[in-house]
């Protein structure tokens, strides 16, 4: 059975032979939505026309998913960031196998190696499966880069490794100390630690960082409230 041959091989990482089951699959069931847009996610990494093709047909066969990755797929304009916008939509849809593969392939194409070599880290990580050997392989080719440190923070702290996430995310804010988003990683890190006064300072930097307007505000003075702490002063 066609199904069930794509099924394992997409539950056991056979990508090339999932490919091939499900190009089986759909020629033999041009009306099979779930193929068409498992398909479509498979090639899209590689091929964004076909992929196109087979995720608009899931699309019209009643997979509502399939449009994100299409809205991805429309927009992109350089193969050389193609594979890694893809697994960061799959990553969004929480799709992390699809997300690895797609990430894998953006470490040969990327503008950005180092960071789709941690990105598939995070995703094998929020898997459960081994990922030091990626964050270690990203950080030999990026050893400055505060994009590798905070992917490997958020996969230590998705494998439940608090103080290594922690340790991460400061080399991360040492890089970048003016990135409101990498302030935002520490004060959260922080607080999974049960250090409740240096997660709200770290939050405090991120919304003045942030401005005014930024998401980080609201979230340090619900924070501060809770904890009687004295309101944000304005960033100058």
């Amino acid at each position: 059975d066609l199904r069930q041959t794509a099924e394992l091989a997409l539950a056991i990482r056979r990508w090339e032979s999932a490919r091939l089951a499900l190009q089986a699959l759909v020629d033999r069931q041009p009306s099979d939505g779930w193929a068409h847009g498992q398909l479509g996610v498979l090639l899209a990494a590689d091929d964004r026309q076909a992929a196109l093709g087979h995720l608009r047909e899931a699309l019209a066969l009643g997979d509502p998913t399939a449009a994100d990755l299409i809205a991805v797929l429309e927009a992109n304009t350089d193969r050389r960031t193609l594979a890694y916008e893809v697994g960061a939509a799959l990553a969004a849809l929480e799709q992390y196998p699809a997300a690895e593969y797609a990430f894998s392939r953006a470490a040969i194409f990327s503008l950005s190696p180092a960071e789709a070599v941690a990105s598939v880290g995070l995703m094998r990580a929020l898997q459960g499966l081994d990922y030091l050997p990626w964050l270690e392989h990203a950080q030999a080719l990026a050893p400055s880069s505060a994009e590798v440190y905070t992917l490997s923070g958020l996969a230590h702290r998705a494998a439940g490794r608090a103080f290594e996430s922690l340790e991460s995310l400061l080399v991360a804010l040492q890089s970048s100390p003016l990135d409101p988003e990498i302030n935002a990683q520490v004060s959260e890190a922080y607080l999974l630690l049960g250090d409740e006064q240096s997660s709200l300072f770290w939050l405090s930097q991120a919304a003045l960082l942030g401005g005014e307007t930024s998401r980080y505000t609201e979230a340090y003075r619900a924070a501060a409230a809770a904890l009687t702490l004295p309101p944000l002063d304005p960033a100058p």
